[in-house]
């Protein structure tokens, strides 16, 4: 208890530092292989060492230590999931080869609604496919929709424009005809809903989902990314044009509707060509990543919240958006507690 009244904010140097350490000391003696990607691997350790090395800025370390995942990719049973469609497939994500490190599913069922909540505060207000239907919490803006190339496979995996309410097929501009208050008429997440598994209950709750928290499509854009910083663009090349290049293959999945559909390779998105830009990165791991809680982060690091919250942003102009809204107030009764914690700016 004294402690926690008495002690002081660490500098987050400090705090990257025993980040560092404990990830190297993982590398080191976590395995190669595990049977399940809820358990951490050396792969694991190396992929966080790469995103952190990538948020430091310390480019030549964040390529090294994705490229250790890369080339050891064989002996790590890593690679790229050919139908991104399984990404997000209950049934089918323990098969696949892409999840670095996972969130395994429980099917403990806690009370006071204490399990996997995502599918329904992303669904569709009213819609039929699962008992009462999505809570519309989490619903993108209609820019990220329209601005998203059709002929992307990732985004008929990641938004539903149609669906059935009361037994009719509509697209997403009647999604109101639920009628419900919060119901509204855009493209909502799909990529949560669709697929939910054998456990998940009324509004696809308790999913059976794993959830990737590194798959190894980051660990070829971090590698991009650092490349591209370190003026290596051949390489950033590669490793961007192997993530567009899935993108593209096409794929079996379902509109919000439940209709089987088959997307058929395309030309879209096509190989970059000529000079990577770490505005060519960022793009790609917005679209590559979209609603996967990684967004932010990428905002956060880069400092780019003025251009992404500004008026030409996909959510329109934040007009209170300023440079202390890339942290969060520490909490008011933490403060109370330990005189020696300071508040951060502008709260």
């Amino acid at each position: 208890f004294d402690a926690a009244t008495s002690i002081s904010r660490t500098p987050a140097a400090e705090v990257y530092e025993n980040i560092i350490s404990d990830l190297e000391y993982a590398k080191t003696w976590l395995p190669a292989t595990v049977t399940s990607r809820a358990t951490p691997s050396k792969a694991a350790a190396s992929s966080y060492l790469a995103l952190v090395y990538l948020t430091l800025e310390q480019w030549q370390n964040a390529y090294n230590e994705a490229q250790e995942v890369i080339d050891n990719a064989g002996t790590y049973n890593l690679a790229l999931e050919p139908n991104f469609q399984n990404l997000f497939n209950a049934d089918a994500i323990d098969a696949s080869l892409e999840p670095i490190f996972a969130l395994d599913y429980n099917n403990f069922e806690a009370d006071d609604n204490a399990y996997d909540q995502t599918a329904p505060m992303t669904g569709i207000r009213g819609d039929d496919r699962n008992l009462g239907g999505g809570w519309s919490v989490a619903v993108p803006t209609l820019e990220v929709y329209t601005t998203w190339d059709a002929a992307d496979y990732r985004r008929a995996v990641s938004m539903d424009d149609e669906v059935s309410i009361g037994g009719t097929v509509v697209d997403y501009t009647q999604f109101d005809i639920s009628g419900h208050e919060f119901a509204k008429n855009n493209p909502y997440i799909a990529k949560y809903t669709r697929f939910p598994g054998p456990f998940a209950r009324a509004n696809a709750r308790a999913t059976s989902h794993n959830y990737s928290m590194i798959r190894y499509a980051e660990v070829l854009l971090i590698a991009a990314e650092a490349a591209v910083e370190l003026g290596d663009n051949a390489t950033a090349l590669n490793y961007i044009n192997q993530v567009r290049a899935r993108a593209r293959m096409g794929g079996e999945t379902q509109t919000g509707a439940g209709v089987t559909v088959v997307v058929e390779p395309s030309d879209e998105p096509a190989d970059l060509t000529g000079t990577v830009t770490v505005d060519d990165v960022l793009e790609e791991r917005r679209l590559e990543f979209a609603f996967e809680g990684i967004r932010w982060y990428d905002i956060a690091r880069r400092r780019i919240g003025n251009e992404v919250f500004g008026a030409s942003g996909l959510e329109g102009e934040k007009p209170f958006f300023s440079e202390d809204d890339y942290l969060l107030p520490l909490p008011e009764d933490e403060l109370e507690r330990n005189p020696n914690l300071t508040q951060n700016p502008g709260y």
